[in-house]
């Protein structure tokens, strides 16, 4: 485990904005970045930093495979 997540199946419209709104209720986000769009690709992909080991550790527990308050769809979350 690290404190850097990677999360995908964000919807198309996602920015790094309200990103940042819908984890900073699940932790502290030190940091983020959304990957470039891949073509073809229905979904965005971002890098989340959480300001330690243990808030990231339980977002993969308990976000991956789930729908985050602000979000309409399942995401994926892995460190």
């Amino acid at each position: 485990p690290s404190d850097n997540l990677f999360i995908c199946g964000l919807p198309l419209d996602t920015t790094e904005d309200n990103l940042k709104i819908v984890f900073n209720e699940y932790g502290t986000v030190t940091s983020m970045r959304m990957l470039p769009d891949v073509a073809g690709k229905p979904d965005k992909s971002a890098l989340v930093r959480m300001s330690d080991v243990s808030q990231a550790a339980w977002m993969v527990e308990n976000l991956n495979g789930n729908i985050p308050q602000g979000l309409s769809a399942p995401i994926t979350v892995r460190f």
